[in-house]
């Protein structure tokens, strides 16, 4: 009984080195085929961006930008007050509550092509971009800064005068014509209308 349990656990064992061998086989034909079969997929390079996060404070920003239009319409009621004939002013002024910053970005583009050929014959190009993009700061006493390249303030966006002299329409081109200089916006942005005394 052993002798016969010992013959068929030999035929096992040589069964299994062939499945073993043709796996093998198998395993090593499909990387062999991948690696001469051309990628069409461009290799993406990784892309590195290293920006400063700050919190966001729009509760904030809407009280600043409103305390800025208030002064604004402070300036400017002033301002059209002395012009003659206008009589008593009041001013409304909207800006748009966007402040455009365009940070200095420092760059780091490297590019590497690779041209392999294999025993085929047939050649394989790869091209390495890697881009890294740090943002610019500057140290100082407190830590360090941002370096911003430009910094747009906010657009006035509309201007709204009641005054008591704008039934006058000569006054009214005044009006406008001042308001169009000081704030340098076009006069589609501005509506001056006549008030009570």
């Amino acid at each position: 009984m052993l002798g016969g349990f010992k013959e068929e656990l030999t035929k096992i064992i040589k069964d299994n080195k062939v499945i073993f061998s043709l796996l093998l086989v198998a395993v090593v034909a499909l990387v062999a085929i991948k690696m001469i079969t051309p990628s069409s997929e461009p290799v993406k390079a990784p892309l590195v961006i290293n920006e400063e996060i700050t919190p966001t404070m729009s509760t904030v920003k809407g009280t600043v930008w409103r305390e800025m239009e208030q002064q604004l319409e402070k300036d400017l009621s002033k301002f059209l007050s002395d012009i003659k004939n206008c009589g008593r002013v009041q001013v409304m002024i909207r800006i748009s509550k966007d402040e455009s910053k365009i940070r200095a970005i420092d760059e780091d583009k490297t590019e590497k092509t690779i041209e392999e050929i294999d025993s085929t014959g047939i050649t394989r190009t790869t091209k390495e971009v890697r881009i890294i993009q740090k943002t610019v700061q500057e140290s100082s006493s407190s830590g360090y800064k941002t370096v911003f390249l430009e910094v747009e303030s906010p657009e006035i966006e509309g201007v709204i005068v009641i005054a008591s002299g704008a039934t006058n329409l000569k006054v009214k081109a005044m009006l406008i014509e001042a308001i169009c200089t000081y704030f340098n916006i076009p006069a589609y942005k501005i509506s001056v209308m006549p008030g009570g005394k």
